[in-house]
């Protein structure tokens, strides 16, 4: 049903690769196919996380949320046919190829970020949290469009039960200081990680990175944040809003989007 093309990258489970389609409703398009080893998959928990992606994915649509198209599996793989996006993802931006750090404008940030906080509304909305939102679940098409990607880490909530989520989960980088305290959590822990994606796309690097993973860890508990003096007034305003350590004290999607930064 699809001509392959070329390996676009690889993750913790398989292979993803550029392909073609060649019948039905993809014919002609150009799509990314995540394969997924069974054999990586050994545990139930990780079977379940698959499960739970394409369940989650599936329901979602949304200009900001990647597309997820079909699903289909073999005796090895689990195969998960995805929107292409040819502008790569954001970790690839904020990194120049000679491994230094770089930074966007405060306009294209500005863009990016309107679209993360409509994505992350709708996900909201619809009782997901995403739980691993970092700049290589970016993604950007080449005309600049957003799309957020890889719901491995995502809930479902009733929104009754937010406060029963306390699994460890997600990037040290962009992890919430609730979650590491194992304290229950919510959809404020997705609007701590934006704010790290935020101050990073504007320094090009994670606010709270230290030289080692428990280094990082000790800074995101102890509320340790170097000088953001880099960034604008505005920029600096709208980042120390987000990343409250107390989560019910933190900004809220759409007092982001009212925000004078945006």
């Amino acid at each position: 049903d699809f001509q392959l093309l070329r390996v676009l990258g690889n993750g913790s489970f398989g292979a993803v690769l550029e392909a073609v389609g060649k019948r039905d409703k993809l014919a002609g398009r150009h799509v990314a196919i995540k394969m997924m080893a069974k054999n990586r998959m050994s545990s139930e928990g990780l079977k379940r996380r698959v499960v739970n992606e394409v369940a989650i994915h599936l329901r979602l649509q949304h200009p900001a949320v990647l597309k997820l198209y079909d699903c289909f599996e073999d005796k090895q793989y689990v195969y998960l046919v995805m929107e292409l996006c040819g502008g790569g993802a954001l970790d690839a931006l904020l990194l120049r190829e000679d491994g230094t750090h770089h930074t966007l404008t405060e306009s294209q940030t500005r863009r990016i970020m309107q679209q993360l906080v409509g994505g992350l509304m709708y996900l909201h909305t619809h009782g997901v949290l995403h739980r691993d939102l970092k700049p290589s679940n970016i993604l950007l098409t080449k005309e600049g469009q957003v799309k957020l990607g890889d719901f491995g880490l995502s809930v479902l909530l009733e929104m009754d039960r937010l406060n029963e989520e306390r699994t460890l989960c997600g990037t040290p980088n962009y992890m919430a200081p609730e979650i590491l305290a194992r304290q229950p959590y919510g959809f404020a822990s997705d609007i701590w990680s934006l704010g790290c994606v935020f101050v990073s796309m504007l320094t090009g690097r994670p606010p709270f990175q230290g030289r080692t993973p428990e280094e990082t860890l000790d800074n995101i508990r102890n509320g340790y944040m170097p000088s953001l003096s880099a960034m604008s007034h505005t920029a600096q305003d709208l980042a120390k809003a987000i990343l409250k350590r107390d989560p019910f004290e933190r900004i809220s999607l759409s007092n982001i989007l009212h925000h004078p930064f945006l």
